[in-house]
């Protein structure tokens, strides 16, 4: 991925970069849980509300633990939102929404930072290399923004347990499988802890995932832009 490059003294540049990266990082996580709390809403069940979580307020999404295990070890998580899914409406295909919206917006976000980024790479080119700290910390949010959500994406897509993928899974596996659900369910600890070695530890697939997501995401919006340059 591409950063600013900054005129400004060194110490004011970690400073937006830490601004930036916190920033992003509150963004895609609220985002999401609240999208899944939406989505659960929207499809019958009032849990999420009444437990106050159909808000972007951080506060009430993000895990102090969670958060503090993320910016050390480049891992966490957020409290998961609780839904009831006996009110769904429309049974596994409400569960379903519920997952994948999370997922959805993640991606959603990192294609409009995307956009905005563009956009300021081909009409505003000279923001990439201002001595400005605000330039630097909205050159540096788009960015780190682009890469955070697009791992949280990633990341959740691992059928999993909890991981929102696997209820992903679930849904469309249905009751006829069962067997494998509850197989997944009883050893999801160490079927945990050997994707997170194999696939982030070891090949570390969804950096790279993101990575060329970034640049791909990037390149065609940069493309179209430039039609009108």
């Amino acid at each position: 991925m591409f950063f600013a490059v900054s005129n400004i003294s060194s110490s004011y540049l970690f400073i937006a970069m830490i601004l930036a990266y916190l920033f992003a990082l509150l963004i895609g996580f609220s985002m999401h849980e609240a999208a899944h709390a939406f989505a659960a809403v929207k499809q019958g069940d009032p849990t999420p509300k009444l437990m106050g979580r159909l808000t972007l307020n951080p506060i009430r999404h993000i895990d102090p633990l969670g958060f503090i295990m993320l910016l050390l070890v480049g891992f966490g998580y957020a409290k998961p939102v609780p839904v009831n899914p006996y009110n769904f409406k429309n049974g596994r295909w409400s569960d379903f929404l519920v997952s994948i919206a999370g997922i959805g917006t993640n991606l959603l976000i990192a294609v409009v930072l995307g956009l905005f980024r563009s956009l300021f790479v081909v009409f505003s080119p000279n923001l990439f290399y201002s001595n400005n700290f605000f330039a630097n910390f909205l050159v540096l949010f788009l960015e780190f923004g682009m890469i955070i959500n697009l791992c949280l994406a990633f990341f959740n897509l691992i059928p999993v347990p909890p991981l929102d993928g696997f209820r992903v899974l679930e849904a469309i596996l249905g009751p006829k499988h069962r067997n494998v659900i509850d197989f997944m369910e009883k050893y999801s600890f160490v079927i945990m802890i050997v994707f997170l070695i194999i696939v982030m530890f070891v090949f570390n697939f969804i950096g790279y995932l993101a990575n060329w997501s970034f640049i791909g995401i990037c390149w065609i919006f940069e493309k179209f832009f430039y039609l009108f340059v």
